[in-house]
């Protein structure tokens, strides 16, 4: 069932956050923004929360329509992606967290 969660974008506490928190831990999609767009989110160790968002999209999966995956942390970069050049560590340093979007080609094995 949708459920409208109202957060104080300035001072969120983990309170406001936790019910976010634990319908991801459970398989289950919130919609939100991040600092550059709107996005249907779901954990990546949740491969049922994924299929609900291919499925509405409208689109099956395809390779050359992958779903973007957001990480908080450059240290995360080499779990889901493959060639990141020595380059963008230097502007992850300095912008993540932040609206820095970088795209990397993902790992064949996700």
């Amino acid at each position: 069932m949708p459920e409208r969660l109202v957060i104080d974008p300035s001072a969120p506490s983990g309170a406001q956050l936790a019910p976010a928190a634990r319908r991801l831990r459970e398989g289950g999609l919130i919609a939100g923004p991040t600092q550059t767009f709107y996005a249907l989110m779901a954990l990546t160790d949740q491969p049922r929360a994924l299929e609900k968002i291919i499925a509405l999209k409208g689109a099956p999966a395809r390779r050359d329509k992958p779903l973007l995956i957001m990480l908080d942390r450059p240290d995360r970069v080499a779990l889901y992606a493959r060639g990141a050049p020595a380059a963008a560590a230097a502007l992850m340093a300095r912008f993540w967290p932040g609206p820095l979007t970088l795209l990397f080609p993902g790992r064949e094995d996700l």
